[in-house]
């Protein structure tokens, strides 16, 4: 049955993951952005995607559910001239029959478009499945159903060559198979492989392409375990597989103009996610090249190329609600990209900087530092239980913290109060004092630990000013918003003690944004200038934007951070500073803001190598379930710092607030992360490999950063780039955080100095945090 439903639909959230020009792995794909197409039902998934008589096309099931069986599932088929306005072009569905399923769109060489699907069966007492076919000239009008293939065989897609249609069935009840189809006018299916030789339980949905050049036949096969990838040359009839390094979902497949083959679907290894990534004919490795915005329940790609753009139809629920999503991906050629030229700095594996494959049981994966004592609980008359915004830093001998003493009368306790910026110091970053400085009047005496009020105070941040020139009374500098006392911005400020605070200007120096937050400026010691992150709205949203400035009172206009890979969420701080040991990489904890979750708080990870694009985790990096007290209305603010603690040189230390509102007061508590250890290239019982991409090094000794766990090891090899191994060294087991790479004592690694090298770490249940050449 078909009905027309001509409905304007209009696409519903824009996703600006990034912008032309920010590269993701390995320099060859870059997500221009990621839009919200349609939403309309329940549950919509399971798209494809097609160019026909010069409109997008787009076909996905809708349904009440995921799960197959279910009544009133129907295919829906919208159409755009422009790929970013929608219209629904109709409706197909076989309700009588049972649930349609999984459209696949075919460009029959008469000109029809042709609609793949399967319906499974409500009765399910003979057959459980059917295939059938559908035909369309104008988009309005469709012919069909028409059954194709054999009774629970699952056609799933179809590709034309040379006047032929191509379709790759799987049998759906035991023995279990994949079959081969052949077909010239899309209703008559004719067997060409009865049983094409898969060696896996459950083989099931594929994705066929044929090489322009050579004629040669590539399948990449779902199985129940890995994927699979097949070959054969014309007639087609002779296949042969090879296992593939990690297990998909609804996969999808194209040849690019360069002749490289991209895929598409979930990758499952631990993380959800909707991935493109690279296929090796040779060796069926998969390698991830681009993460889309996506989560939860997703995958099911569909593919377009048109004017050297690669379009990307794909649905996911990590928005809340299983939706269609349209990506446009930018291609860049081939690598032929200049060698990284590390030299003698730390690089932790933060993001794929360095990362050229990971094949194998191995993956990066993000960490969650140990909680720590409360070191802090704001219990004074002037504090409360709305005290938050916390920055330290360590300041030669001793640690500083400056935070806002603030109260509700949502809690009990104290009574409310004005804001003040309160100060205390520690000598180890754990017991902390809060000294009596007489600056500030409260209830008529200054035996407190306030030293602003008025001007500043919501959220006043401090930092220790180490640019070489900057005189001694300024060698300490605050910046914070003026409402409700001054103007509309950000206030700075200069102290040479850090205690006893001026304005710098009378008037706020950086006026584009929305300041309720703790904003926050520093000097770059890389970038050799002051740099600001600030809080604004876009489109209703919480965002975050970056200013300079040489002088620390002329700022440039705000440049809106980018998230390549990862969907729009608010964000409400940022903590974003430059990471110690490695100045050339910047790292953050934005905290994710839920307003229609009662107003819930988590921290994220995020790092970037420009201050603009970060690499950004979607995964709450200190959870709700930390020790207590974290679940309210904005109570899991990551503090604005991150120490190293005396006599600790393997640790870093940062804070998080908890018992927001709940009174009569609120907590600061410690944790803590390895030294680079947010993120690692993890490989699990399986094992694998991580090969960088192609650089030069400028040092004698190689450094690793690492942990084995299990009868875990690793093992470095050094490759040329055309893949001849030039040394190996000794297997590495243990827990070490700098530790030296042993080669055969015939080996010279200076002798490499300034030749482009790869590095293969072949690794199982081991954890590899960063990588450092050494003098």
């Amino acid at each position: 049955m078909f009905r027309l439903a001509f409905v304007r639909f209009f696409a519903l959230t824009v996703v600006l993951a990034g912008t032309i020009g920010t590269s993701a792995l390995g320099g060859d794909l870059e997500l221009i952005e990621s839009r919200k197409i349609w939403d309309a039902a329940a549950h919509n998934a399971f798209t494809d995607l097609v160019r026909y008589q010069g409109k997008w096309v787009c076909g996905f099931r809708e349904a009440p559910a995921h799960t197959g069986g279910v009544k009133g599932s129907q295919i829906r088929v919208i159409v755009s001239d422009d790929a970013r306005q929608w219209e629904s072009a109709g409706v197909i569905d076989d309700q009588k029959r049972g649930d349609i399923r999984d459209a696949k769109f075919g460009l029959m060489p008469d000109g029809r478009l042709m609609l793949l699907t399967a319906t499974q069966l409500f009765d399910a007492s003979e057959q459980r499945h059917q295939s059938h076919a559908w035909f369309t000239k104008d988009l309005k009008n469709w012919d069909g159903p028409h059954d194709v293939g054999d009774p629970d065989i699952w056609t799933w897609g179809i590709r034309f060559h040379q006047g032929v249609g191509y379709s790759i069935g799987y049998r759906t009840k035991k023995p279990r198979y994949a079959r081969l189809y052949s077909t010239k006018n899309g209703e008559h299916f004719d067997t060409l492989v009865e049983n094409m030789g898969v060696n896996d339980v459950y083989p099931n949905e594929s994705v066929i392409v044929f090489d322009r050049d050579s004629d040669k036949a590539y399948c990449l096969l779902r199985c129940k375990g890995p994927a699979q990838l097949g070959v054969a040359t014309p007639p087609y009839e002779d296949w042969q597989w090879k296992v593939a390094d990690r297990s998909i979902g609804g996969p999808e497949m194209i040849q690019l103009p360069d002749g490289r083959l991209l895929a598409g679907g979930r990758l499952y290894d631990g993380k959800v996610r909707t991935s493109l990534f690279w296929v090796n004919p040779e060796t069926a490795e998969l390698t991830e090249a681009l993460k889309l915005p996506s989560g939860g329940d997703t995958s099911y790609p569909g593919f377009v190329i048109h004017e050297d753009t690669l379009y990307v139809s794909y649905y996911s629920s990590h928005e809340g609600k299983t939706s269609i999503y349209l990506a446009t991906v930018k291609i860049n050629e081939s690598d032929s990209a200049e060698p990284l030229a590390i030299g003698s700095r730390l690089e932790p594996l933060v993001d794929d900087y360095l990362i050229s494959q990971m094949s194998g049981d191995v993956h990066q994966q993000l960490h969650q530092p140990t909680p720590g004592e409360v070191v802090l609980v704001t219990d004074e008359p002037w504090e409360g239980n709305t005290s938050a915004y916390f920055t330290i830093f360590q300041d030669d001998d001793r640690y500083r913290m400056y935070y806002r003493g603030s109260h509700s009368g949502k809690g009990n306790g104290n009574a409310e109060h004005p804001e003040f910026t309160c100060y205390a110091e520690s000598t180890d970053g754990i017991h902390w004092t809060k000294p009596d400085l007489g600056i500030v009047e409260f209830n008529g005496s200054k035996h407190n630990n306030i030293i602003l009020e008025g001007l500043g105070t919501h959220c006043f941040v401090a930092f220790k000013d180490t640019r070489p020139d900057c005189p001694p009374e300024s060698r300490y500098k605050g910046i914070s918003r003026g409402r409700p006392v001054g103007e509309k911005g950000l206030y700075v400020f200069e102290s040479a003690d850090g205690i006893h605070w001026s304005l710098m200007a009378d008037h706020p120096v950086i006026t584009q944004g929305a300041f309720d937050s703790q904003n926050l400026a520093f000097w770059d010691s890389f970038t050799k200038r002051y740099v600001d992150y600030h809080r604004t709205f876009t489109d209703g949203k919480r965002t975050i934007v970056t200013c300079h400035s040489d002088d620390y009172l002329n700022w440039t206009d705000p440049v809106p951070l980018e998230y390549p890979g990862s969907p729009a969420q608010e964000l409400y701080t940022n903590a974003i500073r430059v990471y110690p040991r490695a100045e050339h990489i910047r790292v953050g904890f934005p905290t994710r803001y839920l307003p229609n979750e009662g107003s819930r708080v988590e921290p994220l990870f995020m790092s970037s190598r420009d201050g603009i694009r970060f690499n950004r985790w979607d995964e709450p990096v200190i959870p709700e379930t930390a020790p207590e007290d974290r679940m309210g209305n904005r109570s899991n603010y990551m503090a604005n710092g991150l120490v190293s603690l005396p006599d600790n040189d393997r640790e870093y230390s940062v804070y998080a607030t908890e018992a927001y509102y709940k009174g009569p007061d609120s907590r600061l508590r410690r944790f803590t992360y390895r030294i680079d250890g947010f993120v690692s290239v993890r490989a699990g019982d399986e094992g694998g490999d991580l090969l960088t991409k192609p650089l030069t090094f400028s040092g004698a000794a190689l450094n690793l950063n690492y942990a084995t766990q299990d009868a875990g090891q690793i093992r470095v090899s050094l490759e040329s780039p055309s893949g001849e191994v030039l040394a190996q060294s000794k297997p590495l087991t243990g827990d070490e955080t700098a530790h030296r790479v042993d080669w055969p004592a015939e080996i010279d690694l200076q002798a490499l100095q300034g030749r482009t090298v790869q590095l293969r770490f072949s690794m199982k249940n081991a954890d590899l945090y960063s990588i450092q050449s050494s003098r």
